[in-house]
């Protein structure tokens, strides 16, 4: 009887462990996290979004030539997205995981009827310790 409890003990502080390990950001990227990442861009969630960054992230939107640099910058460049694509719907349609980061196509959309408009775009990113430290977006204009 004793054994289970020294069992039990053993496996509650690795599961424990564990789970603090992936919440401070040791774990690498998932297909989860990508997706979770995104629906927090889908909901207008700065805060959400700015979670999944490192300190020093970097985020590139090759089309509009804008480079954001450290997360004050970067939180600008998201609350201006939200700004200027207000209400606008984020879906991703594929996920890749790769060792040093992740890539994922999306489309964008908004408007109804006639005012309708959607894009496709993708993301790669690359992260540091499971947070994302670079993030590169290519999409139609």
């Amino acid at each position: 009887m004793k054994k289970s409890y020294i069992f039990l003990a053993l496996f509650l502080v690795l599961f424990s462990t564990t789970l603090s390990a992936a919440h401070h950001g040791h774990a690498k990227l998932s297909d989860q996290m990508v997706r979770d990442y995104f629906s927090g861009w889908d909901t207008a969630d700065i805060e959400k979004v700015m979670s999944y960054f490192s300190a020093d992230i970097v985020y590139e939107d090759v089309p509009k030539a804008q480079l954001a640099t450290g997360t004050d910058a970067v939180k600008a460049f998201v609350q201006q997205f939200y700004t200027d694509f207000a209400g606008a719907r984020l879906a991703v349609e594929s996920v890749t995981i790769g060792k040093k980061g992740a890539a994922a196509e999306w489309i964008i959309s908004g408007g109804s009827g006639d005012e309708a408009w959607s894009v496709r775009g993708a993301s790669i990113m690359e992260h540091k310790g499971g947070k994302i430290s670079k993030v590169t977006d290519y999409w139609d204009k």
